[in-house]
């Protein structure tokens, strides 16, 4: 991805009955396409000269996916295509049943710990994949190990780093969008290796991190 690179982005705009359009950073993006599915456009070959065929093609193509079911849209539609168009809208496939929660999982070790809130961080080491934070409050000691981390974002670590919480960012929430989008501009790491969680270190004093991983390890 080339630090300029531009996505264009076009929907309809039901409130005002307009189509609208609009540029933005593809970075600003990219952590969205990751979890999207994406199709390959038909394209004139490499090299070859884009022609005023495949931008009708484009942008039939983009009227007919904003269209969906609409049926005012439909109507208005003046569009020929190789086949009849059958707007029957697909069979959603069942959802998978829900798995048990697991009997240890990530978040039970950090609430035990009452978000490790007031610990102090003192080291942060890596090893292989793995990233692990060492922690003390008083005479306690304990370390958090990332296994398979994919991309972090570490500010300020110094000699003092006084813990505020350390928690697993829930999918869907606000914060998690904004650590996808600042975790966006570091290097993906293991890139066979699909996340599962998403960890925001903040503190009092001290380092604020993000930490995108496979597993987490809470040493009791």
């Amino acid at each position: 991805m080339a630090a300029n690179d531009n996505v264009f982005i076009t929907f309809y705009d039901d409130e005002s009955d307009t189509f609208k359009y609009s540029w933005l950073r593809r970075s600003t993006v990219e952590p969205f396409l990751d979890r999207a599915p994406l199709d390959a456009l038909p394209s004139p070959a490499a090299g070859a000269p884009i022609t005023n065929e495949d931008a009708r093609l484009l942008g039939g193509m983009a009227f007919l996916s904003m269209v969906g079911r609409r049926q005012s849209l439909r109507e208005r539609l003046q569009i020929t295509t190789a086949a009849p168009m059958d707007w029957t809208p697909p069979d959603v496939p069942p959802m998978p049943t829900t798995p048990l929660r697991p009997v240890s999982h990530p978040t039970d070790g950090l609430k035990a710990h009452n978000d490790f809130q007031h610990w102090h961080i003192d080291i942060m080491a890596v090893q292989d994949r793995d990233l692990t934070i060492g922690l003390s409050l008083d005479d306690v000691r304990t370390t958090i190990t990332f296994g398979t981390t994919t991309r972090c974002s570490i500010e300020n670590f110094g000699i003092a780093n006084i813990v505020d919480t350390i928690a697993i960012l829930e999918d869907g929430t606000q914060a998690y969008d904004e650590a996808l989008v600042k975790l966006s501009s570091c290097k993906r790491l293991h890139r066979a290796m699909q996340p599962n969680w998403i960890v925001s270190v903040s503190s009092a004093v001290g380092v604020n991190a993000l930490v995108e991983c496979v597993d987490i390890s809470v040493q009791p």
